[in-house]
């Protein structure tokens, strides 16, 4: 049976800044990596905004970003901001970026598939996909359980 050291159910924000985060700090040198998403064709499918004092990285995800608004009693004046600024990131960028990032690290394994179910066995857990099953060390998924077992 398949195996690997960590796998990502999903390949939204949370699961490919994950993903990111785990080729940054080195931990895909030497483990393997699964990131299982549903649907392969993501496109520009939503927006995330946040307050910061300096961009989250890589910058090149940001699509505007704002330091200053205008005053609703003074249309002709600004107000600086500082030291915070609001970041639109565009999906399709994040998605963009993060994937031609990690596209260069041979432990990563993309999979179009839908989780089915996640089984503990002993100290690893059975993935099983509509496309096969396998089994790691960590799974992390950031999906709500079905709704009976909420």
């Amino acid at each position: 049976m398949p195996f690997f050291d960590f796998t990502i159910v999903g390949a939204g924000a949370s699961g490919l800044w994950l993903a990111f985060a785990l080729y940054e700090q080195g931990l895909l040198e030497k483990n393997l990596l699964c990131v299982a998403e549903s649907d392969s064709a993501k496109q520009n499918d939503r927006t995330w905004c946040y307050w910061a004092d300096s961009p989250l990285l890589p910058i090149n995800m940001v699509s505007k970003a704002w330091s200053s608004i205008r005053n609703p009693y003074n249309p002709s004046s600004r107000d600086d901001l500082s030291p915070y600024t609001y970041y639109h990131v565009r999906s399709a960028d994040f998605y963009a970026n993060i994937k031609q990032q990690l596209k260069g690290c041979a432990n990563i394994t993309w999979l179009t598939a839908v989780v089915i179910g996640l089984e503990e066995q002993d100290d690893q857990v059975l993935v099983q996909t509509t496309h096969g099953a396998w089994l790691s060390n960590q799974v992390f998924t950031s999906a709500l359980p079905p709704q009976d077992e909420r």
